[in-house]
C-alpha cells in the first residue's frame, strides 16, 4: 500500500467504493433521462402546441391537421411509455441494490 493512500474501515485496500460507483452511474442515468425528456418528449409536445396554433388559422386543411395531430400524439404516447419503462427499470434496480425506501 502506498504511504499517502488513505483507506477507511468501510473501504478495504483494492476494493472499489461501491457507493461512489453507484452514485456516478445514477448521475449518468439522470443525465440521459434529462436529455430524453428535453429532446424527445418536448419535441412531441412542441408539435402539438404548434398544431393547436394552426387550428386557429382558416387556411389549413382539417384533414391534414388531424393527420399531424394524430402522429404527434402517438409519438408522445410512445415516448412517455418508454420513459415510464426506463424509470421503472431503474427503480427496480435501485430496490435490488437495497437502497433505503422513502
Amino acid at each position: 500500500m502506498k504511504a499517502n493512500t488513505i483507506h477507511t474501515c468501510n473501504e478495504p485496500a483494492g476494493i472499489p467504493n461501491i457507493a461512489e460507483e453507484n452514485e456516478k452511474e445514477n448521475i449518468i442515468w439522470l443525465e440521459k433521462m434529462m436529455h430524453f425528456i428535453s429532446h424527445t418528449i418536448r419535441q412531441s409536445v412542441a408539435n402539438i402546441v404548434g398544431l393547436a396554433y394552426l387550428l386557429n388559422r382558416t387556411d389549413n386543411s382539417p384533414k391534414q391537421l388531424n393527420k399531424f395531430m394524430k402522429k404527434s400524439t402517438l409519438n408522445l404516447d410512445k415516448d412517455t411509455k418508454e420513459l415510464s419503462t426506463l424509470v421503472y427499470q431503474k427503480l427496480l434496480k435501485l430496490k435490488k441494490q437495497g437502497l433505503p425506501k422513502k
